[in-house]
């Protein structure tokens, strides 16, 4: 049987309950443990170990088994919560998530496998003060269960069955939730022994309307174990919401199966049947059990409450399990992300072929054809809009990490740092998400290490002994914008023009505009830190992180004043597939420029200007603008051919992209330009038109960077 995909969804789960872990420690460690806290920890802890145990997977289990015990003791009150245990649970968090992969794939490395053992090996003392002081008590409650099970077994019915009755019926509808009935029969020996296990398929009997999705089978099962009946609870703890279950101790007697039978669905004599032959009832107690039904016949009453205590939860209308059980849950549906991708790319063919259908159209007189094409139009950009959202993850779910990196690098660093996080709701294409993780990392390790001071230099400069770090996500003008800023130290514009100057990247007096300083960040190598730590210095980082935010189609801005702080500026689009373009032509040549970057539309009659700065009159104020043809040097069969300027904004700024033609609106699908055209600065992808020429998309603040420079060297030759 090939169980991958099962694996997959295992490994899936277990990073997300982990995920949630550390969040709730990290918590933890700034307020006071609620009880919710507590029992999400172990119950995340628990539900890896009961799922890896059912896979076999032995050294996932017995990581776990120590952790869930330490958690089961923090929760109860045995073990106090501190920042150092907050520590421990969160090493112990990393090596679970190492574990979860590497024995699925089994390739657990001896280092980790060493480091997996001076962990428990810390949790060990903690767990021992535990032991000490109950253990007596333990053995006492031992000792007088064994010597109940042996003397109940050597003695009549009248004192009792020697062993726990479970009866369990899951819902139909457990497996809707993600749970398997038998796992956790499997998991239950590991608290005892199972003497007898009784199948019921009474619903599977004649049924017409049988789904192979539904759960339609009961257990029975005779177990023998000195553990109290809380533990064994505990082993069906999130299963029992989705099934009736119910569990008789031993020392129980025959009118408590007699009430008992009056809740379970089954018929109770078929029951009484079933008892004796899973070795609870002999002939003598079936007599009698059947004598206590004949005597609750004859009088019509309800049956009494037994003579001894039913252990477990109230038996409620929402406990017991009727046969015409409903589903009252929905549920989440997990889809591989590569059919998500390949059904986007689908789309977008469907997108370029609507709009060369609608060109076609175009002047034909069939009113019934032309409102056809619109209304396929109509559709296919609602299921574009469905279809993209489908690949829209909050980003949130990637901030949330920094919470962790944060923390350790104050550890590290001996600076206590604060961590603000807004905007968790913004949400991204998840193919940006999934790069997006290490350009972000690159900046946090540098705002902790460069630019928040030691607590004693805050002070002695009036700030807070705490620095503060802000991570903020939103949406702007069709983008996304994430800023990460601090009030630290800032940046230094002297010290960096300085340091460029000695690697003789720039000459000559250093410039008024800070931004262009702060671009020389950005150069391969070039770092001002005066000494190299474990967590920077070594100039390798912004670099990288430009690069990997051009990748995607982004851009990058620093800002910072003196004391200040710094703040970074990144923005993205939303999805790397479909944009919204408006379709522009200079010559035989096509582009497409971002349409939520597109302002207005205007009659352009400036001549060229022999000064490079050329700026265009826009209602009392002067914008900067740039000619296409110039750009790409394209030829234009017709010089005298009317222009047009094209007005369009890249964060608060705002320049024009003088064309010849304007085509208007054009959805279009983004094709990645080819290995020896991925570094040309200005183009971020194709497009295939109606009649199959190419067009180029236009990364705007891209372009106009790639224009500065060629008017740089222009000058100084």
């Amino acid at each position: 049987m090939d169980l991958s995909e099962v694996i997959d969804a295992y490994i899936l789960e277990s990073e997300e309950l982990l995920r949630d872990m550390e969040s709730i420690l990290l918590d933890m460690e700034k307020k006071s443990p609620s009880s919710d806290d507590l029992n999400a920890l172990f119950r995340a802890v628990h539900t890896i170990k009961g799922t890896a145990g059912m896979f076999g997977f032995e050294e996932t289990v017995k990581f776990t088994h120590k952790v869930e015990n330490l958690l089961d003791d923090v929760r109860e009150g045995k073990v106090t919560f501190t920042k150092d245990l907050a520590d421990l649970l969160l090493r112990a968090k990393d090596q679970l998530e190492y574990l979860v992969t590497a024995e699925t794939k089994k390739d657990i490395s001896d280092e980790r496998r060493t480091l997996g053992l001076s962990i428990l090996k810390e949790i060990e003392p903690l767990l021992e003060k535990q032991i000490a002081s109950t253990q007596t008590e333990s053995n006492v409650k031992s000792t007088a269960t064994s010597k109940a099970i042996q003397n109940v077994s050597t003695q009549n019915s009248d004192s009792g069955f020697p062993y726990y009755l479970i009866s369990f019926r899951p819902k139909r509808s457990v497996f809707h939730s993600g749970l398997d009935p038998f796992s956790f029969i499997v998991y239950l020996k590991k608290s005892g022994k199972i003497r007898s296990l009784k199948t019921i398929t009474l619903e599977v009997q004649g049924n017409k309307s049988f789904l192979p999705e539904d759960c339609y089978l009961g257990f029975e099962i005779l177990f023998e174990s000195t553990s109290e009946i809380e533990t064994i609870r505990k082993v069906f703890e999130f299963i029992e919401s989705d099934s009736f279950l119910h569990i008789l101790p031993p020392g129980s007697n025959v009118e408590d199966l007699v009430f008992l039978a009056g809740q379970l669905p089954e018929e109770e004599i078929y029951l009484g049947n079933l008892w004796k032959n899973l070795g609870l009832l002999n002939e003598k107690t079936l007599i009698t059990y059947l004598e206590h039904l004949s005597a609750n016949l004859a009088t019509n009453t309800e049956t009494p409450n037994p003579s001894e205590p039913i252990h477990g939860k109230e038996l409620s209308e929402s406990n017991v399990l009727t046969k015409q059980d409903i589903h009252s849950k929905g549920t989440t549906l997990k889809v591989d992300s590569r059919r998500v991708d390949t059904l986007i790319n689908r789309v977008g063919e469907l997108v370029v072929a609507s709009a060369n259908l609608n060109q076609s159209v175009i002047g034909k007189e069939d009113s019934s054809l032309q409102e056809s094409a619109l209304l396929v139009s109509r559709l296919l950009n609602e299921v574009r809009e469905i279809s993209l959202k489908l690949r829209m993850v909050p980003i949130g779910d990637v901030l949330q990490k920094y919470q962790r990196i944060v923390r350790d690098l104050g550890n590290d660093l001996s600076k206590e740092i604060n961590l603000h996080i807004d905007g968790k709701e913004t949400e991204l294409d998840r193919n940006i998400v999934d790069k997006l993780g290490d350009p972000l990392v690159h900046i946090i390790r540098n705002a902790c290490d460069h630019g928040l001071e030691l607590p004693n230099e805050r002070l002695a400069k009036g700030k807070e002994k705490s620095g503060n770090l802000w991570i903020k996500a939103y949406h702007d003008t069709g983008s996304v914008v994430i800023e990460i800023s601090d009030d630290g130290r800032g940046i230094q514009s002297d010290i960096v023009w300085k340091k460029a100057v000695e690697k003789g990247l720039v000459s000559g007096s250093k410039p008024d505009n800070t931004d262009e300083i702060f671009k020389l960040l950005f150069h391969p190598g070039f770092s001002t830190a005066s000494s190299v730590t474990n967590v920077s210095g070594r100039g390798v980082g912004l670099d990288v992180v430009q690069k990997s935010i051009e990748s995607l189609r982004g851009t990058i801005q620093i800002h910072s004043e003196p004391d200040k702080g710094s703040r970074f500026l990144i923005r993205l689009p939303l999805t790397l597939a479909i944009i919204d373009g408006f379709l522009v032509g200079v010559g035989s040549s096509f582009y497409v420029l971002p349409m939520e970057m597109v302002l207005e539309c205007l009659e352009f009659n400036l001549q060229p200007s022999a000064n490079q700065n050329q700026f265009f009159p826009l209602r009392g104020s002067l914008i900067p603008y740039i000619r296409m043809r110039d750009v790409f040097h394209t030829d234009s069969p017709n010089e005298t051919l009317r222009e047009n300027i094209v007005i369009v904004r890249s964060g608060d700024k705002k320049a024009g992209i003088v064309v010849e033609k304007l085509f208007g609106d054009f959805q279009t699908v983004i094709k990645p330009m080819g290995s020896v055209f991925q570094n040309v600065k200005g183009v971020s992808g194709s497009s295939i038109l109606a009649d199959g020429k190419v067009a180029l998309i236009i990364d705007l603040p891209s372009l106009f960077e790639r224009t500065i420079n060629l008017e740089k060297i222009k000058s100084e030759v």
